[in-house]
């Protein structure tokens, strides 16, 4: 008996392979916290080669449970091709590329650090 592997190549199926954060943002930096834990955060812009950043405001997007600074590269696509500012997205604890010595340990102080 033989078999045979079909393989379906829609061009128009969405291909849901996690996005590299070069992607959507600029750079990426790891944030130190008090105990030791830290956190990853991702910065774009919307500028135009020689404008000033003084006068440019700083968004800061904060992901919800499960998910992870990475969530808001389409929507910071979107919103640096309308509006002119910084865009900052950050792994909050136990998220994405945040790295910390115990991630089951959720008391207020470790969470508000």
């Amino acid at each position: 008996m033989e078999m045979f592997l079909l393989i379906c190549r829609d061009k128009n199926r969405k291909s849901y392979t996690p996005a590299k954060w070069t992607t959507y943002f600029r750079k990426g930096f790891e944030v130190g916290i008090r105990n030791g834990d830290k956190l990853g955060l991702w910065t774009s812009h919307s500028l135009v080669e020689g404008e000033d950043t003084k006068e440019v405001p700083y968004i800061l997007l904060l992901h919800g449970g499960g998910y992870s600074g990475l969530t808001w590269g389409p929507l910071v696509d979107e919103l640096s091709r309308v509006i002119v500012a910084e865009y900052g997205a950050l792994d909050l604890r136990g998220h994405g590329e945040s790295e910390c010595a115990d991630e089951t340990e959720m008391s207020l102080e470790s969470l508000t650090q």
